[in-house]
């Protein structure tokens, strides 16, 4: 009789052998591919029991941080200063910001005249002056706004855009 469960067990070894190399492939071929991480897990021990196999992928936890959102306020007081000497730029401008969902546009004339458009902003308003920049595609650097007086009228904003010759209405 002992020799009768030698021989099943032999038999169940080598079934298993070749199911392993059936399910994972030849041990030279296995760095050829990515191979799920798995867990097997047996069944308790009994005559008349098979054993079952779980395969799970475990995925890595999310480590990224995300960066806080933009603050854009369409809301914000945007004085749109003609600094390019050309008639009705400030309002042309103004209209497309408008158009583009801008609320409180202030046309202005400024005091001098600028050949590169700038935009300056106050503390808490940069990200809003970017957005005026994209929606005006420009490319230009964000400065801080001081207390320096830009126009020739008497308006104040918390974003200030220099229009200058390179603007084209």
């Amino acid at each position: 009789m002992r020799r009768g469960y030698r021989l099943i067990y032999l038999g169940v070894a080598v079934v298993g052998a070749l199911a392993g190399v059936a399910i994972a492939g030849r041990p030279e071929a296995a760095s050829d591919r990515i191979v799920p991480v798995t867990s097997t897990t047996a069944a308790p021990e009994s005559t008349t029991t098979a054993a079952s196999t779980t395969s799970t992928t475990t995925k890595p936890p999310d480590t990224s941080i995300d960066a806080p959102a933009a603050v854009i306020d369409h809301d914000a007081a945007v004085v749109i200063a003609n600094a390019a000497r050309k008639n009705g730029l400030a309002t042309t401008v103004a209209d497309t910001l408008t158009a583009k969902g801008w609320n409180d546009l202030r046309p202005a004339t400024a005091i001098d005249p600028v050949e590169t458009t700038r935009i300056l902003a106050a503390d808490g308003f940069e990200d809003t002056a970017l957005q005026l920049a994209a929606d005006l595609q420009l490319d230009v650097t964000i400065e801080p706004l001081g207390s320096d007086v830009f126009t020739t009228e008497d308006v104040t904003g918390d974003v200030v855009v220099l229009l200058g010759t390179d603007v084209t209405p």
